[in-house]
């Protein structure tokens, strides 16, 4: 499933590269946000097993990567209200001034999750 979820992951950083450069803007915008729905179950899912097997490791093996754990996933609540207001923005004929910094704000949103992902495991995985 950790795979699953980073597939699901890469799928939401095209959507955002897609809405980015303008293309099929209201598409984009609902492949924004089933892939960010999806992607957020995913990790909902995997969340209690690295809860309970990576998490308890992370104090003893990287003292920074054991603050990050936490700061990962709240960061993360804040990707389907986004994605939201990025659909909504995309529905509205004045809304391109929102859509546009939405986006580059979930961007670095999820840039910042995948680089902690990807840091979080590399210290330590399922």
């Amino acid at each position: 499933m950790l795979g699953l979820h980073g597939l699901v992951g890469f799928l939401v950083l095209i959507a955002v590269v897609l809405l980015i450069i303008n293309y099929k803007t209201k598409v984009s915008a609902w492949l924004l946000l089933g892939s960010t729905v999806v992607l957020n179950f995913l990790g909902w899912a995997i969340y209690p097993a690295f809860r309970t097997e990576v998490k308890p490791d992370l104090g003893h093996l990287n003292e920074l990567a054991a603050k990050f754990f936490e700061t990962k996933e709240h960061i993360a609540w804040f990707t389907i209200p986004l994605a939201l207001v990025i659909l909504a923005a995309a529905y509205n004929k004045n809304g391109e001034k929102t859509l546009r910094y939405a986006t580059y704000i979930f961007g670095l949103i999820l840039v910042v999750n995948i680089v902690l992902g990807y840091y979080i495991t590399s210290v330590k995985s399922l």
